[in-house]
Order: structure tokens, then sequence, then C-alpha cells
């Protein structure tokens, strides 16, 4: 593995550990456990899309936001070295990420996070954004689609990253 591999590792790793510090993740999530990693994928591309350094490219599957580079540097958390605080330079990011998702562990609402982050950087209105959620296969309520959207909306703008 070389050391830019190595440092990329790193800095998910730090990733996850400010996110744990802020309560985002538990003490006890494992980073390369399944379902643990899904969620900071999620929540990595929100962040990045907020001004997190992270270098990792995000396709949208059915369900948000994924990185396969991202997915292989979780599983292979343990041969990190260093790395860089992701939030080191814009800690303001974190904050924001906190009160996008804040009492929202479910996977699912991250994934209509992430699809609504890419509907308002595209320019898409709130009600095109529920509609496109009403429209997918996913069960997503008209309740929780508008919550994403506007908790995204709001953080996203005080930021300056919503366009």
């Amino acid at each position: 593995m070389g050391a830019a591999r190595a440092r990329r590792i790193g800095t998910a790793t730090r990733l996850a550990t400010r996110l744990r510090e802020r309560g985002i993740l538990r003490e006890d999530d494992e980073i390369d456990e399944f379902f643990v990693a899904h969620r900071i994928q999620k929540l990595a591309y929100i962040a990045s899309m907020l001004g997190a350094r992270l270098d990792y490219t995000f396709r949208f599957l059915e369900c948000g936001a994924h990185s396969g580079d991202l997915a292989l540097d979780l599983h292979s958390h343990r041969h990190g070295r260093g790395g860089d605080d992701p939030f080191g330079e814009r800690p303001e990011t974190l904050d924001a990420l906190v009160d996008i998702v804040r009492e929202r562990r479910d996977t699912r609402w991250l994934q209509m996070a992430t699809f609504a982050v890419r509907g308002l950087r595209e320019g898409e209105t709130r009600d095109e954004f529920v509609d496109r959620m009403l429209d997918g296969r996913l069960g997503y309520t008209r309740r929780a689609a508008v919550d994403a959207f506007e908790r995204v909306r709001s953080r996203a703008g005080d930021l300056g990253a919503g366009s």
C-alpha cells in the first residue's frame, strides 16, 4: 500500500473519529461493519458537499451517494497512517453536518439527505425534490422528504454550499 492511500485511509478514520466525538456515530460502531460503513458513506458525501476535505468521488445508487474508494478505505481502516482532519480548514462544516443529521440515525433518512444535497446543487426546488422522492421505489414519506430538504437547505445555505 502506498503512502498516499495510507494517508487517505487515515483521513477516513479521522472522519469516523470526529463523527463519534460529536455523537453522530456511537462509540461501539465499527467502521468496517456494513451498516455503519453505509451510514458513513452518506455522512461523508454530505460533509464533502458542505466543504469538508475528503478525496472521494461519489456516484448515486438507488440508496443514495456511494464511493467505492471510501468503502475500501473503511474496510482497510487499520492500515491508515496519518491523514488529515477533514474538517480542519472549515470546522463550521462539522457543526452544519451535526445540525443536519441531529437525531437522524435512520439510514433511509440519510439516503434521502444525500439526494437533497444533490438536488439543491442542481437547482431543484423543495416541491420538485419531494415529488421525486415520492415517485421512487424506496417508500419515503412526504414529511421525511420535506424534513431532509429543509435541514440540508438551511445549513448548506448558511455555508454557501447549496449552490
